[in-house]
């Protein structure tokens, strides 16, 4: 009798902690984990990257030509880099211009931006940079003081001359690129009121 009422305890003790291990598992497995162990591989594919190109400008080298009636012309000479891991073709961009100083402030009122010339580079290659000849920029007489950048893939029309609020179609250009938001070169000061001045955060160009 003993014997069999400690066969008992034993069945009891074994049927007791089956229970309490089932009921540990439950809180630990919910279903959803359970699904998830069955149906995600433990090794889930690699999705690879769209190659893109990534262009950015990095160097601007203009040259005073001549001085007319109303503008100041420049020839320039434009470097633009592709650091995306695809090719780029009919690359161009357009010089703009906001207004720091002005004798106009009708027509050139301070903090205006507008596009004042135009560039070409055709292909620029992977991992490589690109030279142009091509195009120029005219500053207004009226402008005494202004920076000028160079903005690179934006649209060749209905465009509402000025790069600060482009959105959508207007900011992607034509190139789709793996980074949109690198495409305008640092500004470079034109400053026609003083021979010299210190150097500020923009690069500075001093115009005899």
């Amino acid at each position: 009798m003993k014997s069999k009422a400690n066969r008992l305890s034993i069945l009891l003790l074994f049927i007791t902690v089956g229970l309490v291990s089932t009921k540990t598992q439950a809180q630990l497995y919910s279903p959803a984990d359970k699904i998830n162990r069955v149906t995600t591989p433990t090794n889930p594919p690699v999705v690879q990257a769209i190659p893109r190109p990534d262009l950015f400008p990095f160097a601007v080298s203009a040259q005073h030509v001549y001085t007319g009636t109303y503008f100041r012309e420049y020839d320039v000479t434009s470097y633009v880099a592709n650091i995306g891991n695809a090719d780029a073709t009919g690359v161009h961009g357009w010089f703009g211009m906001r207004v720091i100083a002005s004798t106009d402030p009708d027509k050139y009122p301070v903090g205006k931006t507008c596009y004042i010339g135009y560039t070409e580079f055709g292909a620029v290659p992977s991992y490589d940079y690109a030279e142009s000849n091509f195009g120029g920029f005219s500053i207004p007489l009226s402008v005494t003081k202004c920076e000028v950048v160079l903005v690179i893939d934006r649209p060749l029309e209905s465009f509402d001359d000025t790069w600060l609020n482009d959105t959508g179609d207007l900011y992607r250009g034509s190139i789709l690129e793996s980074d949109e938001d690198n495409n305008i070169s640092a500004p470079q000061l034109y400053d026609f009121t003083f021979k010299a001045q210190k150097s500020s955060k923009a690069t500075r160009v001093l115009v005899k």
